[in-house]
This record gives structure tokens, sequence and C-alpha cells, in this order.
């Protein structure tokens, strides 16, 4: 889970928009890529999906990842939680329903 940079206790997930010629799989894959060096397997469908206000769309993906993770300029660093961390953290909209419906 990046954290947002001058906010430790706030988690966010690797995301961006979908650029033209994308579907959301090859979105998704960009954005881990570009932010933290990774490069998923993923499904074709995202596994959850949140709407928040009709303004914007999460769109969630599980799937399998390795090698080192490189953070870019847009978290100051990482951490892998479980769901017994969830209440240490304030997350952005939708990331935590995202989490308790995926893991």
């Amino acid at each position: 889970m990046p954290q947002l940079p001058g906010t430790p206790t706030c988690g966010t997930s690797q995301g961006g928009g979908v650029e033209e010629g994308e579907d959301l799989r090859t979105a998704a894959r960009r954005e881990c890529f570009e932010e933290a060096g990774i490069d998923p397997d993923l499904p074709d469908d995202p596994a959850f999906v949140y709407s928040h206000n009709g303004k914007w769309r999460l769109s969630v993906f599980v799937g399998d990842a390795t090698g080192p993770v490189d953070m870019n300029w847009e978290h100051s660093e990482y951490r892998w939680i479980t769901l017994g961390d969830l209440d240490a953290f304030e997350f952005v909209p939708g990331v935590r329903e995202a989490l308790v419906a995926v893991l």
C-alpha cells in the first residue's frame, strides 16, 4: 500500500486514468509499472469496482507480481498490510472498501 507524501497514515493504491486506446487491465498494468516498477499478471476484469459519487471510479485488480518495488515520486513509501492493519490507516475514498472486498 503506497503512502501519500506528508501523510504517513494515509493509504492509497497505484492508479490513474485510462489512456486513449487502453482497456482497464492494460491501464492497471501500466500504472503499476509507472508508480511501483512492477509488471503484474492481472485477470481481464477487475475484482472490485467502487464508484465515488459518480465522479470517478476505482477498479481493483487482484494479480501476481514478482521483483523489487521501485516507487516513483507520487508516493513516499510502501508497505504490505493485512486486514488486521486497516484500522491503523486513513484511506482515500474506495480503497478501504476495495481491500475488504478482495482480501
